[in-house]
């Protein structure tokens, strides 16, 4: 018999970001082991999309968004009703209900809580929030902060707790996409605040702005290493030999505290609120806005508290929930 089938449906492009992409595939790469993982999507850059292929066993270009289509290919692939995963916004009460209808188990990860919830399972990894917060079904599960982040391999099997790194160097990612632009935001920021840092800046496969980036770089004295399209792997070094990140309180925030180091949050989008709440008003990181650079005794208290953040268990849980699922 083979492996119970699980469908992720997601898109990401300059407009919206790559975040639905990136933790979709991260938990699709924890099933892995125990599920015949497929994702559908419109929209995907082709550097991710050879990403997302590596832990899964098919991936398909959808014509359009309507449930129509996406439930053919799920019913070709599961051969039955399956497991489905929504994440996107555009996956409302009606969508749900379609997935719902034909039969299928509906597992929806969001972080805005913006519509009711038909969903088996909802995931939002958004530490604060409560079931209380959610219009849904009586039936409906939550798994709900940290204890489901979404991370990717990379960054699960790292420690959170080190030393400090005098190496005068700092991290900036600002997701995927980012539509603002707030990249050269911190550039010129630190080139005021950490002049002699030397910055690991990334930028994602669905950044528009590098023309503009590039103007800035040429003309500037700024110590800056530009990165692009890299892996998990890769971004994890990046990461954990830095002093401090600067980052969106997106999943790359989740992955930054993971690996060590001070952290500093910037939103670029309304869905990020409720990331940057629990994580700067529980000390666990720090404004850029307002609180860049910060003292010495307040990093070590942020270090503190993060050393409790993660506790190794995130894949078993997403494995047996999904085990569990599938079962029912």
């Amino acid at each position: 018999m083979g492996k119970p089938v699980v469908i992720f449906r997601a898109d990401g492009h300059a407009e919206m970001g790559l975040g639905h992409l990136i933790r979709s595939a991260a938990l699709a790469e924890m099933l892995a082991p125990d599920f015949a993982c497929y994702f559908a999507y419109r929209h995907c850059p082709a550097g991710l999309s050879d990403q997302i292929a590596v832990s899964c066993s098919g991936t398909h270009l959808l014509e359009s968004d309507e449930p129509t289509e996406f439930l053919r290919y799920a019913e070709g692939v599961g051969n039955g009703p399956v497991i489905v995963v929504l994440d996107g916004y555009h996956f409302g009460t009606a969508y749900q209900r379609s997935v719902i209808d034909a039969g299928h188990r509906l597992v929806c990860i969001d972080d805005i809580h913006a519509y009711h919830f038909l969903a088996h399972v909802v995931i939002n990894h958004a530490g604060g929030i409560r079931p209380e917060d959610y219009s849904a079904e009586a039936y409906t599960r939550f798994c709900l902060g940290p204890r489901y982040a979404l991370l990717r391999k990379a960054f699960r099997d790292t420690s959170p707790v080190r030393a400090a790194l005098p190496n005068k160097s700092g991290f900036v990612c600002l997701g995927g996409a980012d539509p603002p632009n707030a990249t050269l935001t911190v550039l010129e920021e630190c080139g005021v605040e950490c002049p002699d840092y030397t910055l690991d800046v990334v930028i994602g496969a669905a950044y528009a702005h590098r023309d503009v980036l590039d103007q800035y770089l040429a003309a500037s004295n700024a110590r800056v290493r530009l990165h692009h399209g890299v892996s998990a792997e890769e971004m994890a070094r990046l990461m954990a030999d830095s002093d401090f990140g600067i980052t969106s309180p997106s999943t790359v925030s989740f992955e930054y505290l993971s690996v060590g180091g001070t952290l500093y949050l910037l939103p670029i989008a309304d869905n990020q609120a409720d990331i940057y709440a629990y994580f700067v008003s529980g000390g666990l990181a720090f404004s850029f806005e307002d609180d860049f650079p910060v003292s010495q005794d307040r990093i070590l208290g942020s270090r503190e508290k993060r050393a409790l953040l993660f506790d190794g268990n995130i894949q078993h849980r997403y494995r047996q929930l999904f085990t569990e699922l599938a079962i029912r």
